[in-house]
């Protein structure tokens, strides 16, 4: 990064012509993006790398986008980005420049969903930080829920990337980070709703699914037509062909959510709901003993009741299969 930095001033100092706006704000964004990931030495050389162009740097660095804002979030002295919970306290603050705030987002993904609590826990206070005040503008609120499905966008084509994006989104939710759309929830509850069934879809991934539970029962706090699609996919989840401890745990969520939002079901039914929830052995009982309480908390949600899964059609390959034969024709057949 530090080359990278030298380089642009070695290019405008010969040839400025050379230096091109495209290709300063692709450097800036990348650096960004890095000053915000998990690792600290990155972190700290990406900051230092910033500071050194809208601080340092013995040679005006044009193109360079909100500089003046940068100059006012970068201090001058690197050694205040040692520290991961100081660190994020800073960078983070660039979420609110229009060029910078995806990737901003793009560095967060990969620190709330990496495995260093320490991490976590800097990168995660600092963000919900600067939505408090990202969330009383509402216009701005709304480009930065663009820019949250652009990141999504990216990381569908990484899909080591998805599971900490459903971490991200879930601690959002969780906070509340999207509140004033609870009444009037338009496109973007159906988005995240849209996204996280289809990086979900036939997946044989149970980290993923089990991110994803998180983030499903953060949207049934918004009213409307995404808590119908959300409730009747939690349906399904009770019920999931492949794996056992992602039915238990479903279980386990909605029922806490619905004791959080006590007006998802009729108070004549709240009794019998989370009794079903608490009781059923999810993950122990084979598929066609969760049927009936299955289709018993559709009926009390008022929800249509899934059709029966039917196995996949076995391709007729011209051989009889190995039961439609005799013992010795079975062990004399060519294989």
């Amino acid at each position: 990064m530090h080359v990278l930095v030298a380089l642009s001033q070695q290019v405008i100092k010969q040839q400025i012509n050379l230096f091109q706006e495209d290709w300063c704000i692709d450097m800036l964004c990348g650096l960004i993006k890095q000053a915000n990931e998990r690792i600290d030495r990155v972190r700290l050389t990406a900051s230092s790398s910033i500071i050194t162009l809208i601080h340092k740097s013995a040679i005006d660095i044009p193109y360079i986008p909100h500089i003046n804002e940068l100059r006012k979030i970068f201090p001058q002295d690197p050694t205040q980005l040692i520290n991961p919970s100081e660190s994020f306290s800073i960078t983070v603050k660039a979420i609110k420049l229009d060029t910078y705030r995806k990737s901003v987002l793009s560095g967060l993904v990969i620190s709330i969903g990496g495995v260093s609590e320490s991490v976590i826990r800097a990168a995660s206070s600092s963000l919900l930080e600067q939505i408090k005040e990202v969330s009383q503008d509402q216009e701005l609120l709304d480009r930065f829920t663009v820019s949250l499905t652009e990141v999504y966008n990216d990381c569908i084509k990484q899909p080591r990337l998805l599971v900490p994006f459903l971490k991200l989104t879930d601690s959002l939710l969780t906070n509340a980070c999207f509140e004033e759309y609870r009444g009037d929830p338009g496109s973007f509850p159906d988005q995240l709703f849209t996204y996280t069934q289809s990086c979900t879809k036939k997946t044989k991934d149970v980290k993923r699914v089990l991110a994803s539970i998180d983030v499903f029962c953060g949207l049934l706090q918004f009213q409307g037509q995404v808590q119908t699609k959300v409730l009747s996919h939690m349906m399904d989840l009770l019920c999931h062909p492949i794996f056992p401890r992602a039915r238990k745990i479903a279980a386990e969520q909605l029922y806490l959510t619905l004791i959080t939002y006590e007006e998802l079901m009729s108070p004549d039914v709240v009794d019998e709901v989370n009794q079903i929830l608490s009781d059923t052995l999810w993950n122990i009982l084979e598929d066609r003993d969760l049927t009936q309480p299955r289709d018993r908390l559709c009926e009390l949600f008022n929800l249509p009741i899934p059709a029966p899964r039917t196995p996949a059609n076995v391709k007729e390959s011209g051989i009889q299969k190995p039961q439609d034969f005799t013992f010795n024709e079975f062990v004399q057949r060519p294989f």
